[in-house]
């Protein structure tokens, strides 16, 4: 089994803003990982394994289910840029680790295991309630470059926020990421999200100017359309 090298517990831990949220570690999502990787029938496997699952399948398996299976969130890359320069905007937060690199799985699996509903779910399915693992309807392959986009991001990604570029994502009104202000002006303001889905709880990956205005800053200055 390729793990990409399995990461060997150094009292690693995630200290950032989700870390009042029950969220397992870097070491839980590793037995998630493992129980894809045992499991070579799953379809994560089927679309993604060839010859061996990594971590990095993993992740590209779990931004499918953040993603509810809709393929067009990865169109242009857009969700696989909103997660790696939100997570490299924060990766000396989140790792602790040293002298573990922001590229290395530990520092990218803490942060997964504190950011992701769909891993923190998929773990109390499965390990917790030793049930199937579930998946949603849609094209897996589709996620396959998420993942490995961690490890071999674009240059430009590794700066994080950038004014114009997606940064971050969440479902309003259930994830408890964005402030109540932010939301608001999310939902005023399409305009200023590459992705906004759903109607209970839509699904957003914000501009770089909404999240720092909105959320950060807290203010209601305006942003520009990053719609086509």
């Amino acid at each position: 089994m390729d793990l990409s090298m399995v990461p060997n517990p150094r009292g690693c831990v995630f200290t950032f803003k989700m870390e009042q949220r029950d969220r397992p570690w870097w070491k839980t999502n590793v037995r998630i990982v493992y129980h894809h990787w045992e499991n070579q029938e799953g379809a994560w496997w089927r679309a993604l394994g060839s010859g061996n699952f990594t971590v990095w399948d993993f992740l590209s398996t779990m931004a499918f289910c953040e993603a509810n299976g809709n393929a067009e969130f990865m169109e242009d890359r857009v969700m696989t840029e909103a997660g790696v320069r939100w997570y490299y905007a924060h990766c000396p937060g989140i790792n602790d680790c040293v002298p573990y690199s922001c590229t290395s799985p530990e520092p990218v699996l803490n942060w997964w295991a504190a950011y992701s509903q769909s891993s923190a779910g998929r773990y109390q399915q499965v390990i917790v309630q030793n049930d199937a693992l579930t998946l949603p309807a849609g094209n897996l392959y589709a996620f396959r470059n998420f993942g490995p986009s961690f490890r071999n991001p674009p240059t430009a990604w590794t700066a994080g926020w950038a004014y114009d570029r997606p940064y971050g994502w969440a479902n309003l009104g259930y994830d408890g990421i964005f402030s109540p202000n932010a939301q608001l002006m999310f939902l005023d303001h399409p305009d200023a999200l590459f992705v906004i889905y759903g109607n209970d709880y839509p699904f957003v990956i914000p501009s770089g100017c909404a999240y720092y205005n909105w959320n950060t800053l807290n203010n209601r200055l305006p942003c520009p359309s990053v719609r086509p």
